[in-house]
């Protein structure tokens, strides 16, 4: 009799054990810390189900549910907009991880360039899972040129901007009253004492030139709807400027420099 109360007291503990350590992990992540106003933030959403049994994920209304907030260091509430969190619900399957991405700023009405703290929960059967806060800013950045289409009814904005420690170059597509953001590409880092260029040629198309070394540049080509083209690479030499013309048999033509790869679409 004593070795069967044993024997369940172990069992018992063993079960409750297993229950202490069944639950969720929750992490998230964003791939830069200082973002262009109005520009993506995808922030990364990694859970993993070690709960014994899948799980489903909707909106805050459901049991189970996913739940952002942004916030500002006054630790002010910003607004969501009316993007749904999820399109569809978000199966979990027992022992695996699963990963989502949002865009915070589609879903929150970051306005504002300021420092701000990103916050995640999961809640499952009434237990809630916090994923690390993740703290950002938004900036203006620093406007370097910019071309209007009055034809295409675009603007090509182009920026500076600092970021993971280096300056990089963001081209901002927008319609003509600046109310709409069209598209944003990153142009790789750029070598701020170096000023780009930025051009149109008669077929409407864009070209941005600028140093991505003190060796090397780079020509980013865009259609005139402002979507991503071809990139191509061109050796330099110190103390020999460049410059950027529209080209007759060719989109543009980079002076002063000489190519060194055909580049290639993104």
């Amino acid at each position: 009799m004593q070795k069967l109360f044993r024997r369940w007291l172990l069992l018992g503990a063993m079960g409750f054990a297993s229950t202490m350590f069944a639950q969720l992990s929750v992490s998230s992540s964003l791939p830069f810390k200082n973002f262009l106003l109005y520009d993506n933030i995808p922030l990364r959403l990694e859970i993993t189900n070690s709960t014994g049994e899948a799980i489903v994920l909707s909106e805050e209304d459901a049991e189970n549910h996913v739940m952002l907030r942004v916030r500002n260091l006054d630790n002010q509430i910003i607004p969501r907009t009316d993007v749904p969190l999820l399109a569809e619900p978000w199966l979990i399957p027992d022992g695996e991880t699963s990963v989502r991405e949002f865009d915070l700023v589609r879903l929150f009405k970051i306005r504002r360039d300021r420092s701000y703290r990103g916050l995640q929960h999961v809640v499952v059967d009434g237990d809630t899972y916090d994923g690390p806060p993740l703290l950002f800013d938004v900036k203006k950045g620093m406007l370097l040129d910019e071309l209007v289409r009055k034809k295409e009814d675009r603007v090509f904005s182009l920026f500076g901007l600092n970021q993971s420690g280096g300056d990089v170059l963001i081209l901002r597509v927008t319609d003509r009253d600046k109310s709409v953001t069209l598209g944003t590409h990153f142009l790789e880092r750029h070598l701020r004492f170096y000023p780009p260029h930025l051009k149109a040629n008669k077929k409407g198309e864009i070209g941005v030139l600028h140093y991505v070394g003190p060796r090397q540049a780079v020509l980013c080509t865009f259609s005139p709807d402002g979507v991503n083209g071809k990139r191509e690479y061109f050796s330099v030499s110190p103390g020999v400027p460049i410059r950027l013309h529209p080209g007759d048999t060719t989109p543009f033509v980079v002076e002063g420099a000489t190519p060194v790869s055909a580049g290639g679409s993104r």
